[in-house]
């Protein structure tokens, strides 16, 4: 019983917020332009979602922006799995694609042109994003995976020096979206994306869930080696 009493008083801590990986809190944004792949915060701070991409709504201001395909039916699972005014832990990952240095508060960025944060984001109950701690181990919903799983993201990694730490599990969630043509692995978005030349995400013959060889390989960590477009 001490024991416990003395964990809980350690979760309790701010202490325990600050080890190992880096996280951090806040509360959805309602951003009226906000693409599937790009949550806001209320203070500001952008987070890009690591390991996916989605297609891109209109963005008032860009010359020549326009819908993309699946881009406001992904933007709308995005915002049901976080609304705005939703609690969320940040938390950091691996490299993305052009990433910039490692910031202060322990995040990497996109590209320093857009000043985006790049991690995974996690919903978790508002009360618990109040204490120190506890917020930290929390379950959360990995929003990321779930709209990997939908097919309303598509995997985004093109180097292997890309991977990172949950690329496995995102992997496997994409696979079996792309099997069961969900979202944008739809035929006729995939033929909407080649037309318009933008990216589609394939995996190979050897990805393919049916292949229990493959599959074992996936599981283990290293199907990704043999995959030409992952």
């Amino acid at each position: 019983q001490p024991a416990a009493a003395g964990l809980l008083r350690y979760m309790a801590s701010p202490v325990a917020d600050d080890l190992r990986t880096a996280r951090a809190y806040g509360v959805v944004a309602d951003n009226p332009e906000r693409d599937a792949d790009t949550i806001q915060l209320q203070d500001g701070t952008r987070i890009r979602l690591l390991g996916g991409d989605s297609t891109e709504i209109a963005h008032a201001g860009k010359k020549g922006s326009k819908d993309q395909p699946w881009s406001r039916e992904a933007t709308a699972a995005s915002k049901r799995l976080a609304p705005p005014g939703a609690a969320v832990r940040v938390v950091a990952g691996g490299p993305a694609d052009e990433i910039g240095p490692l910031q202060a508060d322990g995040f990497e960025v996109d590209q320093a042109r857009y000043g985006r944060r790049v991690g995974y984001v996690e919903t978790i109950p508002a009360l618990v994003a109040k204490i120190p701690g506890l917020r930290r181990v929390w379950p959360g919903t990995d929003v990321n995976k779930a709209l990997l799983a939908s097919g309303d993201m598509q995997p985004r990694y093109d180097f292997m020096a890309d991977a990172h730490t949950r690329l496995r599990d995102y992997h496997q969630a994409a696979v079996e979206a792309h099997t069961d043509q969900r979202g944008l692995y739809r035929p006729n978005v995939q033929a909407a994306l080649e037309k318009g030349g933008l990216y589609r995400w394939r995996p190979t013959e050897k990805d393919k869930p049916g292949d229990p060889v493959a599959k074992a390989m996936n599981l283990g960590g290293t199907g990704l080696l043999v995959s030409g477009n992952s």
